[in-house]
């Protein structure tokens, strides 16, 4: 008989399709040179690069899971944007809840990034954190224009309501800057600065920290599917 790639003769022995498919997974692991790692792929036309899911690439049930579970997240903060009363400096102070805001934030980006890498599907649960991290601080900022001009209604050449308050906001953090609602102190300028600065942070760090998780979950599951099909192979090579 004539030995297989690995010295073995007989039943044990490998065809061509499973020696194809054991060095395709020495390629794809960390073990193999990445130079050797690319030419194997690029022969094969496979990609080694970061990659991230594509939205249908799940199934349209987990997609439509992901899109009932942002409208209810959304509806859930923005319910309590415009039902929660604002406190201003002469009967109660609107801090206490700007710092539950500020917490909920934070807390959602921590417990989110272990969320997203054990999620069956990471690349929709990063889209979706992100969705809601980015609707929670831009209600954050709009409470606090909101607060400030209950305060005192001349910081803005205009009174701001709920409305409004979410709409100066978004457009500060889209940079549009249509120029219908601005600020007329120094002190509002400089929150809107802030804000400027953040909407930064947020963008390149907390946004691409998310989806960076997603990154590494789908990592993770491909790992764990080919860990299962080398152990069923392995299994039914042995029998």
């Amino acid at each position: 008989m004539v030995p297989d790639a690995w010295g073995r003769t007989g039943s044990a022995s490998l065809g061509r399709a499973d020696v194809d498919r054991r060095r395709d997974r020495y390629a794809r692991s960390p073990a193999c040179p990445f130079g050797l790692r690319r030419s194997r792929h690029q022969a094969r036309g496979v990609s080694i690069g970061p990659s991230f899911e594509h939205p249908f690439a799940a199934g349209v049930k987990p997609v439509v899971i992901t899109v009932i579970r942002v409208i209810i997240s959304s509806a859930v903060v923005l319910t309590v944007f415009f039902r929660v009363p604002v406190g201003d400096s002469a009967n109660q102070s609107d801090v206490p809840f700007l710092a539950l805001h500020v917490v909920l934030f934070a807390v959602i980006v921590a417990i989110e990034i272990p969320v997203i890498i054990r999620s069956k599907h990471p690349g929709l649960r990063s889209v979706e954190a992100t969705i809601l991290t980015i609707l929670i601080f831009l209600t954050l900022f709009a409470r606090i224009y909101l607060s400030i001009s209950v305060s005192d209604p001349t910081t803005f050449n205009e009174s701001l309501n709920h409305l409004r308050a979410l709409y100066f906001t978004t457009a500060v953090f889209a940079t549009v800057g249509f120029g219908d609602i601005v600020a007329t102190t120094d002190a509002v300028r400089l929150v809107v600065t802030v804000q400027m600065v953040l909407n930064l942070v947020v963008i390149g760090v907390v946004v691409k920290v998310l989806f960076t998780a997603g990154t590494r979950g789908m990592e993770r599951r491909r790992d764990e599917q080919s860990s299962s099909q080398e152990d069923e192979f392995g299994g039914s090579s042995a029998s």
